[in-house]
């Protein structure tokens, strides 16, 4: 038997088996079990350590990256932000695996910084001039069906980790970005049929519906890979309360990175991670054990080196 953070307990054998029939229904490379981290500022609150995997996005590119090589694509357009950590991280991939990443520039102007100048070396001429034609473009953040496979890992590392800690945590807090990942938790979540509530910060405005969407237009390549209809589990989208507008970098965010930096001994991203902090911190109920996803770090923190050294320059001038 399992013990719940509720203090009830469930039968675990059938989960168990059902661990090992959801990680031999996915590839290989997707069984990753993330690592967890105990909170030291609030005794309920556990880590899940995405950020030292690369995000969700790496969990994704277990199964793209390896479609894009068995469909013989060459020439790869990345989608994205020039200042995003996910061009940078994809690039670099395809290049281990033989493929020409190619990124036509979208910059902010002014000094390459942070993940731009990194995805200038890892891009050459193409970052800001390639515009010719390409074997396939990956969707902004790398969300395409393909990846659906590597996402579910989020849900089977959870499981596993609870079995290796003999408990299993009711209350989950996740942000998202386009609400892939959101939509892949969910779904290998309800794989398990465990009881659990997912609360989803969604930092693009996104809705309930939206993600129920999403789940509905993975549901057959759920069905391919598990040979089921797919189930899920109780959830609700919130936004973040501050910095609604995607990409905005408000002060409070940055004095979370300073919090985590400090007190958790944890460097975080300002968009998608401190808001989502935030966010539990207005709902937390002492006592009540929860689980939160630690998306970005310190790749996504290069992104806003002007926003933290003028942050810095104020606080220290007070």
């Amino acid at each position: 038997m399992l013990k719940m953070s509720s203090g009830s307990k469930i039968d675990w054998l059938d989960v168990e088996q059902s661990l090992s029939h959801f990680w031999n229904s996915l590839p290989a490379e997707a069984r990753v079990v993330s690592q967890w981290t105990p909170s030291r500022r609030f005794s309920e609150l556990t880590y899940v350590r995405e950020e030292l995997l690369g995000s969700y996005k790496a969990r994704k590119y277990l199964s793209l990256i390896p479609w894009l090589r068995e469909q013989g694509f060459e020439r790869i357009r990345v989608a994205g932000s020039s200042h995003s950590g996910n061009v940078t991280q994809l690039g670099l991939l395809l290049r281990q695996n033989g493929m020409e990443p190619v990124y036509l520039f979208e910059g902010r102007g002014g000094p390459p910084a942070g993940n731009q100048l990194l995805s200038q070396l890892v891009y050459g001429s193409s970052f800001k001039t390639d515009s010719g034609d390409v074997d396939f473009e990956i969707p902004e953040g790398g969300s395409h069906p393909a990846a659906l496979a590597g996402s579910l890992g989020l849900a089977g590392s959870l499981v596993e980790k609870s079995l290796e800690q003999n408990t299993w945590t009711t209350r989950i807090f996740m942000d998202s970005g386009t609400g892939f990942s959101a939509a892949a938790l969910l779904l290998g979540l309800g794989f398990f049929n465990l009881p659990c509530r997912v609360t989803i910060v969604s930092m693009t405005g996104q809705s309930s519906e939206d993600i129920q969407d999403i789940c509905h237009s993975l549901s057959g390549d759920y069905g391919r890979l598990f040979d089921k209809p797919p189930r899920i589990p109780e959830f609700e989208v919130n936004h973040p309360p501050v910095g609604p507008s995607f990409g905005s970098v408000p002060a409070a965010s940055l004095a979370e990175v300073a919090a985590f930096a400090q007190q958790e001994a944890i460097l975080i991203d300002p968009i998608y991670t401190a808001k989502l902090s935030l966010y539990y911190q207005q709902q937390r109920v002492a006592g009540q054990e929860a689980l939160m996803f630690l998306s970005g770090g310190v790749r996504e923190l290069l992104c806003f080196q002007g926003p933290l050294r003028k942050w810095l320059e104020q606080r220290q001038s007070q």
